[in-house]
């Protein structure tokens, strides 16, 4: 929710302060919080490809996705890399009770079971990105749930069901995050 009321804020100045002292008609355009039709085409189906043969296929889901495309925007926004919200903190998160894409979740009342919550920046092709996320090797500019946590959602958990991929930012200042949710029984499609 804080994310949503930041980028209505940044909207609604930008629109106010207009543009050069050009004229009302002149229109700042803010960044879209929409995620981007075919980067998550893209990523779809390089993670049903990785997934078991015997599990379900993950879809994309739309509040996941506006999660996923918020937290780039902030990232790029803010000048972070990370799966916790820079300065945040009044969560239960692992460190330290910083705030993370899964208390977005819930704060917009999705409740999950187990999420794998990963990021990337830098200017490279989804492909590349999906590749750094599946090896699961630390290095500059990928950070998140690294280790098994991936590989359990796409080889051996049939209860993971959805997932998006923000994208935001241009060239080297790119950033990633994606999300793939094993949901609680209250918006499980299966």
């Amino acid at each position: 929710m804080r994310k949503t009321l930041s980028f209505i804020a940044v909207l609604v100045l930008s629109a106010c302060m207009g543009g050069d002292g050009g004229s009302d008609d002149d229109v700042v355009v803010a960044p879209s919080a929409e995620p981007d039709p075919a980067v998550t085409a893209e990523i779809g189906t390089m993670l049903n490809n990785a997934r078991s043969g015997s599990l379900s296929g993950l879809k994309y889901n739309d509040e996941v996705g506006v999660i996923a495309q918020s937290h780039a925007q902030d990232m790029v926004d803010r000048n972070y890399l990370s799966t916790f919200d820079k300065e945040s903190s009044g969560c239960a998160g692992p460190r330290g009770g910083e705030c993370d894409m899964g208390d977005d979740l819930v704060a917009a009342g999705l409740s999950w079971v187990e999420i794998v919550q990963m990021v990337a920046e830098g200017d490279k092709p989804v492909s590349t990105v999906y590749s750094e996320f599946d090896s699961r090797e630390i290095s500059d500019g990928v950070e998140g749930d690294l280790g098994s946590k991936l590989q359990g959602a796409l080889e051996f958990d049939e209860g993971y069901e959805f997932f998006a991929l923000g994208k935001a930012g241009s060239g080297n200042d790119t950033k990633w995050a994606l999300i793939v949710v094993h949901p609680d029984q209250s918006w499980s499609e299966r």
